[in-house]
């Protein structure tokens, strides 16, 4: 009697293939400040003045558009903001020029003879947001409003820059600044236009760049994009910043959702704790059980699995996630469009060490669907594989994370062209997709935890 006894420890441990509870544990980073560097109590103001802005201000102020509001709103919603911010506004066209008082942007929303300018050195107004103004540290918050072109006659060899439209040029000074510990997000808007359109591509072919655009005023999807960069050393005040703003700014773009857009380059993705549910289908119910538990830190689910699945092979259930966004990526894209911003992988991690005599459940992840409202619904399979040993139980950790993939989002590649001859793409900016092109690939997004929920797998 004894001698068995011996001889089932050693082959595999009698209180070694117990059920788990309760042992799935969050890998979502701290969700405290990040650390923020020195910063004064400003905020400045990057106006492109290039004549390629002009006909984003209407001539007749009765058809005030989305892109005179919006100025104003930049010199109106700091009102809001604790500490007050001083608010200085500096002109960007072949050069950043010296601060000026927030006036500026009032008579910018209004005046279209302001935007005159040749070229739009956007390289050098980011190289600039490092430059303190009046203190020994740079301001705390910067905006760079402009149409998205980088546009300059001459080649900037202090930044790297050739001449033309070089928006790798941009997307280099975006990089060096969210590497050295910047916060930073993007939001696009579309506004009514009636104006010159300068073509950085005939420009390029000595050909006349110059084309006449109208768009339709009662159809959005004719309106020409413009930007705001928003960029901070203090990566803590920024998120808060950014959210106050765009909730000043959805109501100038009335119905129209889609007029708005953001891509957060720092922000945390997830809001709370991640809502999931399981379930199996009808033809896997004999095979398959499962029970969710309570209590827990994470979704956590218990898969009972029939041991003849070694031989009837792989039996399919799901999970359906709802995905807790921050308030931050609402304007990112559609539901749909950002659940699909999200790749998952199942991961085993529970028994830390596995017994090589032991048997464990294999659970895969084999597809997923993606509804309009953004629900996500993981297909998944799970089954003893044909070998011998005893059953034992096996964790598996369910994580979504940004995939590194997708570059940029849908919005993003809807906007950009990379062809301004003619007007029909003047609804696009060129080459946006270019100077965004990857910038998710950051210190601070690469493998960020949007969703997890946990899953515990033995015999049934």
């Amino acid at each position: 009697m004894l001698a068995a006894l011996v001889g089932c420890c050693v082959a595999v441990s009698c209180n070694d293939c117990p059920e788990p509870h309760n042992i799935g544990t969050s890998n979502m980073p701290n969700r405290g400040a990040p650390v923020s560097l020195a910063a004064s109590n400003q905020l400045v103001v990057y106006l492109d003045t290039s004549a390629s802005m002009a006909g984003y201000v209407a001539v007749d102020l009765q058809r005030d558009g989305t892109f005179s509001r919006t100025l104003r709103e930049l010199r109106n919603f700091v009102t809001l903001i604790n500490p007050p911010l001083d608010v200085l506004v500096r002109r960007v066209d072949s050069r950043v020029g010296e601060p000026l008082n927030d006036m500026t942007l009032s008579r910018a929303s209004i005046d279209n003879r302001l935007f005159n300018g040749s070229d739009t050195d956007l390289a050098g107004a980011f190289d600039s947001f490092e430059r303190p103004i009046s203190n020994d540290a740079p301001p705390r918050f910067h905006v760079l409003v402009t149409d998205g072109v980088q546009s300059t006659n001459q080649q900037r060899p202090d930044l790297a820059c050739t001449s033309g439209s070089d928006q790798l040029c941009v997307r280099r000074k975006i990089f060096d600044l969210l590497n050295k510990g910047w916060g930073g997000s993007v939001i696009g808007l579309r506004g009514a236009f009636h104006g010159q359109i300068y073509s950085e591509v005939n420009k390029a072919q000595s050909r006349s760049s110059v084309l006449r655009f109208d768009s339709d005023d009662n159809d959005p999807q004719t309106f020409r994009p413009f930007y705001l960069y928003v960029f901070s050393p203090d990566r803590a005040a920024l998120e808060p910043f950014v959210a106050k703003l765009i909730e000043r700014l959805i109501p100038l773009v009335g119905q129209d959702e889609h007029s708005l857009r953001v891509l957060p380059l720092t922000f945390q993705y997830a809001a709370g704790p991640t809502q999931a549910e399981a379930s199996v289908p009808r033809e896997a119910a004999n095979l398959l059980a499962i029970r969710k538990q309570s209590n827990t830190v994470l979704p956590e689910f218990t898969i009972a699995i029939d041991p003849s699945t070694a031989q009837k092979g792989p039996q399919p259930f799901f999970i359906t996630i709802t995905l807790p966004w921050s308030k931050n990526v609402l304007q990112s894209g559609s539901p749909q469009e950002r659940a699909h911003l999200i790749s998952w992988q199942l991961t085993p991690d529970y028994p830390k060490q596995v017994n090589p005599k032991a048997r464990y459940p294999e659970v895969k992840i084999v597809g997923q669907q993606v509804n309009e409202a953004g629900l996500v619904v993981l297909q998944v399979t799970a089954q003893w594989l044909p070998a011998v040993g005893d059953l034992c139980w096996r964790g598996y950790h369910v994580e979504g994370t940004l995939d590194p993939e997708a570059l940029t989002p849908q919005w993003v590649r809807d906007w950009s062209t990379n062809l301004d001859t003619n007007i029909e793409n003047a609804n696009r900016t060129l080459y946006l997709e270019t100077a965004l092109l990857g910038l998710w690939r950051n210190s601070v997004l690469q493998k960020q935890l949007v969703a997890e929920a946990y899953l515990v797998a033995g015999k049934r």
